[in-house]
């Protein structure tokens, strides 16, 4: 269905790139794209989505990479390959073995079958004791009644009985120690897992840079030699209208003129003054997709210098506070490791580092201040972006917030159709 609203375009952008797919199918999914946010503007202006912004140019850029190549598709490369996925094998396990020892007490264990079982046994064999007591003490007098024997072979039973209680706590500390230990084995697999997981997704990183980093040297080098054959072409035409017929220069300075005007567009993006000194449609287009390569390039590199500058601000020297901090916010306790690691990443003490860290992990003027981009499924918060709201909220739970700051983060989530509470 063209133009649907409840498709999510971008990741299918995102995706069709990620598989190399044609881009007959790129181009159509943006186009349906900027339909979607040409029937609802002002929704998506107000969330700062528009047709122009990055995913039109990860698609336009990516039919340059399958020009380059002679493709209409499945390029080839890192940069074209998916990136692995993570997908647990144990999570089930472990959570239902954590919802069981959670849920566990000797309260609950006493009214189930094993329990059941073990005080059967014991009750027989109590009575078993109690009728070999009353059989020894009945022998010894010659098989005649008594109260003392009866006494004798009841404290029997009770004594036995008395070692019921013992015997099925221990069994149930047994179990629990069990399933304690079956739930570490669990998270060590786990944990292996996404360790090997987490190596495989740095060396796509960085198979996918390296592929992106010679794609764009190959289209600076394109657009500098389109430009040099501009230069070429002009010093040719220069240079037959001086040997033209005319006898004086009046080709050579309206050339000139035209040539001058044509070069003036070109700098905003307009070529079409190259066609008036002899360029076919085809020179025309080529160059001005080289332009906008180039500003697409710019954008990017001034996108990476402002967000460089705007890590810094927490120290300097060979302090490594974004180390220490990315580091801490993956712990189970921030607090506790900054505390114990602080010297490993050239601090010569710990003091005032807490407080710079719940400033870098959130804890400031804009602690409270959360957006939702629901067209891509973006969370943004603390200048950082989240893919889902479970991990948003890790990161909040980290961040050492006050009640009052994780009680106004729950309303917001709640306004955007989400039920997270924090402790």
């Amino acid at each position: 269905m063209a133009n649907d609203k409840n498709r999510n375009y971008a990741q299918e952008i995102k995706d069709a790139i990620a598989s190399g797919a044609d881009q007959s199918v790129v181009n159509d999914l943006n186009s349906q794209r900027n339909e979607k946010i040409a029937a609802n503007q002002d929704y998506y202006a107000s969330k700062g989505i528009s047709s122009d912004d990055g995913y039109a140019a990860d698609a336009y850029l990516y039919g340059q990479k399958l020009s380059s190549s002679g493709s209409s598709g499945n390029a080839g490369g890192s940069y074209n390959k998916g990136a692995p996925s993570y997908t647990s094998k144990y999570a089930d396990q472990i959570n239902a073995l954590t919802q069981q020892i959670l849920n566990s007490s000797y309260g609950g264990f006493k009214t189930g079958d094993e329990y059941a079982a073990l005080q059967q046994s014991y009750t027989k064999n109590g009575q078993k004791a109690m009728q070999d007591t009353l059989g020894q003490i009945s022998a010894r007098t010659g098989g005649l009644a008594s109260s003392y024997a009866g006494s004798a072979s009841q404290q029997s039973y009770n004594n036995y009985m008395d070692t019921l209680e013992q015997a099925a706590l221990e069994m149930y500390q047994d179990k629990l120690s069990g399933d304690r230990s079956n739930l570490s084995m669990l998270s060590g697999l786990e944990s292996g897992d996404y360790a090997k997981y987490a190596d495989q997704l740095s060396q796509w990183n960085a198979d996918r840079s390296f592929s992106y980093g010679v794609e764009s040297d190959n289209r600076n080098f394109n657009y500098q030699a389109g430009r040099d054959a501009v230069s070429d072409n002009h010093y040719d035409q220069e240079y037959a209208d001086s040997r033209s017929d005319y006898g004086d220069s009046r080709g050579d300075v309206e050339y000139q003129k035209q040539a001058a005007a044509a070069d003036n567009l070109a700098q905003y993006g307009d070529f079409s003054g190259y066609k008036a000194l002899g360029y076919t449609d085809s020179q025309i287009a080529a160059m001005k997709k080289q332009w906008q390569v180039e500003q697409a390039m710019s954008a990017a590199k001034t996108t990476k210098k402002t967000s460089t500058k705007s890590s810094a601000g927490y120290g300097g020297g060979s302090q490594n506070y974004d180390g220490l901090f990315a580091s801490a916010q993956s712990a189970v306790s921030p607090q506790n490791f900054i505390s114990s690691n602080y010297k490993k990443y050239g601090f010569s003490s710990a003091s005032g580092l807490w407080s710079a860290y719940q400033k870098w992990a959130g804890n400031g003027a804009d602690a409270t201040s959360l957006n939702y981009n629901e067209d891509e499924g973006v969370f943004k918060w603390n200048g950082k972006q989240y893919s889902s709201a479970e991990k948003l909220a890790s990161a909040i739970e980290k961040a050492g917030l006050t009640s009052s700051q994780k009680q106004a983060l729950s309303k917001k989530f709640s306004l955007y159709g989400f039920d997270i509470s924090f402790n």
